[in-house]
């Protein structure tokens, strides 16, 4: 009997896209100032971000991605006992995991605001993300006072975001699991937990994970 045939690995139709896409891309230059031990600025080197240091990390916000959403299916899971039907897709996951954290956690526990802030903060990285993977069309190298940029049009609408804009998003979506795994398992009836509603765990989660917390 013919063996049936391996669905392709997911992401594959994207990493090609963005594969095209950067060949035909410009060599971005990028200024790196360096300074010595009392802070006073030396000097400043040129990097090239060429199509492999673009495609790294490319390649790389797929990768944060594909983990954040298996940790977030992950909890889903643990909460349900399996994954829901409608927990279909990156921004399905990130609602169910948010209803399962309100439903799981007391009014008086931060757990159920800080899976709102999470979710809500996690709108702009993900639309980004989207559009880099689907509707990619150029790289502005830095130009002056102009920063170098990445730009993708996605349902009509064009949009772009700067090289050092896309470092800071990676750096926050990097820490973000681990927020994820506190707010989901916080262990309430334990002294000290993170998830117990004081002013100080309050600015904890804003000072340690950035997320923008209301006041009560």
């Amino acid at each position: 009997m013919e063996a049936p045939a391996k669905a392709p690995p997911i992401g594959n139709t994207a990493a090609a896209k963005l594969s095209g896409a950067f060949r035909r891309l410009p060599i971005i230059r990028a200024w790196v100032i360096w300074r010595s031990d009392d802070g006073e600025s030396r000097g400043r080197t040129t990097l090239e971000v060429n199509y492999d240091r673009i495609s790294a990390s490319l390649g790389s916000l797929l990768l944060v991605w594909s983990r954040l959403e298996k940790s977030l299916r992950d909890e889903v899971i643990r909460f349900h006992g399996s994954l829901p039907p409608r927990a279909h897709g990156i921004a399905a996951v990130v609602r169910t995991w948010e209803s399962a954290v309100i439903a799981a956690h007391p009014g008086t526990s931060l757990c159920p605001s800080l899976a709102k802030v999470v979710r809500c903060q996690l709108q702009g990285p993900l639309d980004m993300r989207n559009g880099l993977c689907h509707g990619l069309v150029g790289i502005s190298a830095e130009n002056g006072q102009e920063p170098a940029q990445l730009h993708w049009e996605l349902n009509g609408e064009k949009h772009s975001i700067t090289w050092e804009d896309l470092q800071k998003c990676f750096r926050w979506l990097s820490g973000l699991r681990r927020a994820i795994s506190i707010i989901s398992n916080p262990t309430l009836d334990r002294p000290g937990s993170r998830g117990t509603n004081t002013p100080e765990n309050r600015e904890w989660w804003r000072s340690e994970f950035d997320l923008k917390l209301p006041e009560p």
